[in-house]
């Protein structure tokens, strides 16, 4: 999996904010180097979500404002499903899911969330 673009929030996955050109992509190499192949990826404003070829989804990015100021983003708990209010500049895995044995087939992004649905057909957003 290959990322661009801007990289506000950690939301490319490569451990830090840089922005990558378009016109030279950047390996995400957490998949790489764990051997795990993505087979769909899905972006909101400030978070990605993956899902990869065993059913499990992944999440980095930001992931909330923490503290009494909050009304500054509408995000309240964030979209990463992790249970925190954590920016993730790698992506990690939502352990949940997995603890769940949830089996997931599809994923979507948007502006402050995060849905999954499952081979079950069943639906899951945060």
């Amino acid at each position: 999996m290959y990322t661009f673009g801007a990289g506000n929030w950690g939301v490319l996955g490569h451990g830090n904010e840089k922005d990558i050109r378009h016109d030279q992509p950047k390996l995400v190499e957490y998949f790489k180097e764990k051997g795990i192949k993505i087979k769909d990826v899905s972006m909101g404003d400030y978070h990605t979500i993956a899902l990869d070829e065993e059913g499990d989804v992944y999440t980095w990015g930001y992931a909330g404002k923490k503290g009494a100021f909050n009304w500054m983003y509408t995000q309240d708990v964030g979209a990463l499903g992790h249970g925190d209010k954590e920016a993730l500049f790698v992506p990690k895995k939502v352990k949940l899911l997995k603890d769940m044995n949830v089996k997931v087939t599809q994923i979507a992004g948007g502006l402050y969330h995060s849905l999954v649905l499952t081979a079950e057909n069943q639906v899951y957003i945060w």
